[in-house]
């Protein structure tokens, strides 16, 4: 069983208008906040890099839990003002599941997407259209075994 079951990638956005001393401000306040935040929630092995006007963010944590997600993007919304928005993404170790958060001043949306296992898409299928390819692409079906 691994020791951290989900991965949490940050992207934090910061208006243009602000100014370069006020952007490294803000950055700096924001990065001590996070760094807070995110380690009572149990989020571990925190990277923060800043890029320009963006601020990014790593770290893993035990459980693969939306209840979590949910409570750090309500705090983490109480963080932003109109000069920050964000993107929060929580990615299951074993591929199950993925949460998206768009986040701004004291609101978040939440978008997430479950997957089947790949026995279960290879014998079922996912029951979707296959999406159009261009016609330099070749596409190779694969069978399912079936039971005799």
């Amino acid at each position: 069983m691994p020791k951290f079951r989900c991965e949490l990638f940050g992207h934090f956005i910061f208006a243009e208008e602000l100014t370069y001393a006020g952007l490294m401000e803000k950055e700096g306040q924001l990065k001590e906040e996070l760094s807070g935040l995110f380690a009572q929630a149990g989020f571990v092995h925190l990277h923060f890099t800043s890029t320009g006007d963006f601020l990014l963010v790593q770290g893993v944590v035990a459980e693969h839990d939306q209840d979590v997600f949910q409570e750090v993007c309500e705090a983490v919304s109480q963080l932003l003002d109109e000069s920050v928005g964000a993107r929060l993404l929580f990615v299951d170790r074993f591929l199950d599941s993925v949460y998206f958060y768009a986040l701004n001043n004291e609101t978040w949306q939440e978008t997430f997407l479950e997957w089947p296992l790949p026995k279960d898409v290879l014998s079922k299928g996912l029951g979707l259209p296959d999406p159009p390819l261009p016609a330099s692409a070749r596409r190779r079906r694969v069978k399912a075994p079936t039971d005799s």
